[in-house]
This record gives structure tokens, C-alpha cells and sequence, in this order.
């Protein structure tokens, strides 16, 4: 027996099909005043301009 899964930042049955997770349409990725960019199977945050600091927190 054997088990193939999606790697992760990718979803599907593991088997055939695996497609990228859009981690953006989840609310919260990113901090206040940040904007989530979605990548092939992950994803970045960035500040809106004008804004400094960590983008990944609140």
C-alpha cells in the first residue's frame, strides 16, 4: 500500500489532481492595512503604501 497526498499549499484527492489553495480568499491572511498576493502553493503579504512593519500580523 501506498498514500499520495497534496503537498502543501495545494489541495485535490492526492491521487490525480492537485490544485493550488488560494490562501487570499481567506480572511485574516494578512495584517490590517496589508494585502495578500497568492503564489503556486503558498502566498506573500506586503503593506499598502504608506504603511510599514510586519505584514503577516495584525
Amino acid at each position: 500500500n501506498f498514500l499520495c497526498k497534496c503537498k502543501d499549499g495545494f489541495t485535490g484527492d492526492g491521487e490525480v489532481h492537485c490544485e493550488d489553495v488560494d490562501e487570499c480568499q481567506f480572511e485574516g491572511t494578512c495584517g490590517n492595512n496589508a494585502y495578500c498576493h497568492n503564489t503556486i502553493g503558498n502566498y506573500t503579504c506586503n503593506c499598502h503604501e504608506g504603511f510599514t512593519g510586519d505584514p503577516y500580523k495584525s
